[in-house]
């Protein structure tokens, strides 16, 4: 698993990113209000946000303690 996250952390960051905003879109094509977008594109900004920084901590950590 560390592997994959070293290898397509970045991927999975913006993947995991986009999906607030991909179901805020979703929500306002249903006829839902239009003050979800913008919370969907903010939890978008901070999901991906964590996530990015969660992959940097573990490349961090396997470059450190992992033998090579």
């Amino acid at each position: 698993m560390l592997g994959f996250l070293v290898r397509h952390g970045g991927v999975v960051a913006a993947v995991l990113g986009l999906a607030p905003p991909a179901l805020a879109v979703a929500a306002l094509a249903a006829g839902w209000a239009a003050g979800w977008l913008a919370v969907g594109l903010a939890a978008g900004v901070v999901l991906f946000a964590l996530v990015k920084s969660y992959v940097e901590l573990i490349r961090v950590v396997t470059d450190m303690l992992l033998p090579k």
